[in-house]
């Protein structure tokens, strides 16, 4: 077996590894809890260099796959200074107000396995738990339903979409879709769905495109209305 690390590397590097989570973590931000990080493996790899083994003889670097620790802090340092800026962009934008919303209408795809309006949740779980999606079964659904005066919003979580092709998840938001449109009172509203797996969508469809095979759902917070815009900093400020 190819022994990638040495003892006091693997210690320190665990060492590091806790303290720069437990810094993300309170702080909210990776780049500090990667600063952190190298900040241990730099200071205490240092530390265990400058020691002497039992015969007298320099201490080994402490080291992973090969790489002594105090020169791998640097790299990772970089890395998390690199992304400093990046966190201060998106820290900075104003928070969606519309994505509590969403998360909360997401957080009801679980038992039980229909939610919100729920003769509509109930018509669309009937039309999905009993199709064929290009020879596709759904296993395990939960779908979620909502309407407005301005729109429908459909959410269907299956258990084993990643088992799906793009086909199949084309077929199923046609489904959807073709379910929602039969309520005469529902026709003509913009239609929003998003079908989504265990943990990631992979098929979305709005007023004015359709996707399948990705996770990128944002559009679907058009149902909650059009985006504010950003405030905009006073002239003389950052």
């Amino acid at each position: 077996m190819l022994i990638i690390f040495n003892l006091s590397g693997l210690l320190i590097g665990l060492l590091g590894a806790f303290v720069g989570v437990l810094t993300a973590g309170l702080t909210g931000s990776l780049a500090a809890g990667v600063l952190a990080l190298s900040a241990i493996w730099a200071s205490v790899g240092l530390w265990w260099r400058k020691g002497r083994k039992a015969d007298g003889g320099q201490r080994r670097y402490p080291s992973i796959f090969f790489i002594p620790l105090p020169f791998l802090a640097i790299a990772t340092a970089i890395l998390a200074l690199i992304n400093i800026p990046i966190e201060l962009r998106t820290t900075s934008r104003t928070p969606d107000p519309r994505q509590p919303a969403f998360t909360q209408a997401e957080a009801n795809l679980r038992s039980p396995s229909v939610s919100g309006d729920i003769d509509l949740a109930t018509s669309v779980h009937n039309a999905v738990s009993n199709g064929a999606f290009v020879g596709m079964i759904a296993e395990r659904t939960y779908v979620h339903a909502a309407a407005s005066d301005t729109g429908v919003l459909i959410l269907v979580k299956i258990s084993n979409l990643k088992k799906f092709p793009n086909p199949a998840r084309s077929a199923m938001l046609q489904t959807v879709a073709d379910t929602v449109k039969n309520t005469p009172s529902l026709a003509t509203k913009p239609l929003y769905i998003g079908i989504k797996g265990t943990l990631m969508y992979g098929a979305i469809q709005t007023p004015s495109e359709s996707k399948v095979g990705t996770d990128d759902h944002q559009a679907l917070l058009a149902f909650y209305g059009d985006k504010p815009a950003e405030a905009t900093a006073p002239p003389g400020n950052p």
